[in-house]
């Protein structure tokens, strides 16, 4: 666990930025037009500290937490284990340790190349006399971007401002919908994607 533990450190600085070599490589930043766009989406910060029980918000250094949540790409710890699982203790240190994490990727970045960069991370900072191995999981998506102004959202925004009498934010968000990119990279169309939530 010590020497996972290890590798896992590595891979976040406390400034919240990914150090894997190349992570941000190929990232297109945000604009200050897009920067505007999300953080004029009403949001009450206070609140949502208050919703997930935590005491300050923590990521990313020189974006909003919104534009962390809906912009930026994330490294994602979704689970780590290894050693005595029962009740009570044992001072015997684990053979085997696991972790599996993901990655929310942005336009630019490619599935495959993000993988390669994350292996080659992991097996350098495998500490002496450990061995590691990298296993790829199913599921993959390939990020996709549509320009801003483009005709799809354009008509998007008229319809709706005309059922809801109320101008829709238009923002860039992330998310993972495969259909999207395929779209994209097999006919060459560019698809506007909108939603609806409720204040809760």
């Amino acid at each position: 666990m010590q020497g996972l533990s290890h590798i896992i450190a590595s891979m976040k600085g406390v400034d919240g930025k990914v150090k894997v070599a190349g992570f941000y490589n190929d990232v297109i930043d945000l604009t200050i037009e897009e920067r505007t766009a999300i953080d004029r989406v009403p949001f009450d910060e206070a609140q949502y500290i208050s919703d997930l029980g935590i005491s300050d918000v923590f990521g990313e250094e020189g974006y909003s937490t919104r534009q962390r949540l809906w912009a930026r790409p994330t490294f994602e710890l979704n689970g780590i284990w290894g050693g005595w699982q029962g009740n009570g203790i044992k001072t015997v240190l684990p053979a085997q340790a696991f972790a599996k994490i993901t990655c929310r990727l942005v336009a630019n970045q490619k599935p495959d190349l993000i993988f390669a960069r994350l292996r080659t991370h992991i097996e350098a900072y495998c500490p002496k006399g450990l061995s590691v191995t990298v296993e790829r999981l199913a599921g993959s998506a390939d990020p996709f971007l549509v320009p801003s102004g483009h005709n799809s959202s354009t008509v998007a925004a008229e319809v709706l401002t005309e059922v809801y009498g109320k101008a829709p934010y238009i923002t860039r968000t992330g998310g993972s919908i495969p259909v999207m990119a395929m779209l994209l990279n097999e006919l060459g169309v560019h698809a506007t994607v909108f939603a609806f939530g409720m204040n809760d």
